[in-house]
């Protein structure tokens, strides 16, 4: 589920890690309706930005430029601000930026509550 002012989905989808890039692919009733690549910039279904737009666009904030990827590879944001680990992995809670970000496992959650913003991911088996 990816609810931002400009993308809402709510699909199955699959996510590629190689070394230098990030590409979120997103199906549905069999059909690609969302390719996201991330590495020097950021590409949705073929338009291009600079991170720092892209994220403008998708958060309504600049945010710095690997936050997008920093969510989808289940790492901390904001260099691990407010990080409390669990059994499963880790909540932040970073109030300055009304976030709630939880990452449990291999499923991640994350909440904007100032931009109206929600993302979670969870992987099927």
């Amino acid at each position: 589920t990816i609810l931002t002012p400009p993308l809402k989905i709510n699909d199955v989808g699959f996510l590629h890690k190689s070394a230098n890039q990030l590409n979120l692919q997103i199906y549905s009733s069999g059909v690609n309706t969302v390719n996201l690549k991330i590495n020097d910039k950021i590409c949705m279904n073929g338009a291009c930005f600079e991170k720092k737009e892209f994220n403008k666009k998708f958060f309504l904030e600049e945010r710095y430029d690997d936050f997008f990827a920093e969510i989808l590879e289940r790492k901390p944001l904001y260099d691990g601000i407010n990080v409390m680990t669990n059994s499963c992995g880790f909540i932040q809670d970073i109030s300055k930026y009304s976030i709630k970000y939880e990452v449990c496992g291999k499923n991640i959650s994350f909440f904007d509550a100032k931009n109206r913003i929600k993302i979670i991911i969870k992987e099927l088996q």
